[in-house]
This record gives C-alpha cells, sequence and structure tokens, in this order.
C-alpha cells in the first residue's frame, strides 16, 4: 500500500487505486474525486479502481449516475473499477428506485474487489494474447496464400513463355 494520498484518501496498491470513502459523499466531492481518479489512473497506469463506500450511510440514484460515469471514464482509460461495500439496506433501497446499476461491477467486500479484479486483468491479458496469436496466425496464412498465389502465377507466366518459345522454334 503505496502513495498515501491526503485529498479524498485514496491510495495505490500495486496497480490498483483504492479509494476507501469514510463520510456522506456530495455533489463537490464527486467532482473531485471524478478529476482525481482519472489523473491518477491515467499518470500512474493504474489497471483497477476500487470505491469502497462501506462507511457511506445514504446513496441515492444520482451518486450512482456519478459512479457510472466514473466508472466508464476509468473504462476508457483502460481500467476497471469495482464498487465495492454496498450495504444490504442501500442495496434494497436502491432496487425498490430501479437504479441503474448494470454498467457498474460491485462486490461485497474489498477483498473480493480485488479478486474481482484480479480475474478481469487476467482475462483482459488472455484475450489480449489471444487475439495477437490470431492475428499472427491470420497473417501467416495470408502471406502463405499471397505467396501461393504468386508461385501459381509464375508458373502460369513460366508454361505461357514455354509455349511460346516451343511455338516459335517450329
Amino acid at each position: 500500500m503505496d502513495d498515501m494520498e491526503d485529498t479524498v484518501g485514496m491510495y495505490q496498491s500495486g496497480k490498483v487505486l483504492v479509494v476507501p470513502i469514510q463520510t456522506e459523499i456530495y455533489d463537490e466531492t464527486v467532482a473531485q474525486l471524478k478529476d482525481q481518479i482519472t489523473r491518477r489512473v491515467h499518470s500512474k497506469q493504474i489497471h483497477g479502481v476500487l470505491i469502497d463506500v462501506s462507511s457511506v450511510n445514504i446513496i441515492d440514484r444520482h451518486l450512482i449516475e456519478e459512479f457510472t460515469a466514473i466508472s466508464k471514464m476509468v473504462n476508457l482509460l483502460g481500467a476497471t473499477m469495482v464498487l465495492v461495500g454496498i450495504k444490504a439496506n442501500i442495496a434494497i433501497t436502491l432496487a425498490e428506485l430501479n437504479a441503474d446499476m448494470s454498467d457498474l461491477i460491485t462486490a461485497l467486500t474489498v477483498e473480493r474487489g480485488f479478486a474481482l479484479l484480479e480475474k478481469i486483468q487476467s482475462e483482459k491479458v488472455s484475450n489480449f494474447t489471444e487475439e495477437n496469436d490470431d492475428n499472427s496466425e491470420d497473417e501467416e496464412g495470408s502471406l502463405d496464400d499471397e505467396t501461393m498465389k504468386n508461385e501459381d502465377e509464375l508458373d502460369d507466366e513460366l508454361s505461357e513463355k514455354n509455349t511460346e518459345t516451343q511455338h516459335g522454334e517450329f
């Protein structure tokens, strides 16, 4: 747990930015969070962001929209955000309000959030590796096909020249 932050209490653990929110959160704080999180993800090449709301007693639809916006910003920078620690009573209220949380990844605890980020990062690396393997196979296949076409064309040209030469001799 390196790099302790004075503002909004965020700190970095490996390539994960942990943001424990210790008090109720208001619009001004959310604006600061957006700015600080996106700057940190970009400058420190962060792979994951954990926002811990286990100490927050009130989360409404507006705040969920703000967390969704932060998540999208983080995704655009190549990282993943996980919202952790939503209390049961808040989950019930948000469900009753039909709050749209479809774009958010959530976990019950910080530990589960770390595990989820690790799994997501591992899948990203695996998918990237597979895509590169597929692309190089495709490129190799294309080259082989191209080479075969060129060889066939050369054979045809040689056959034509041989035929012309043979006809010219008679």
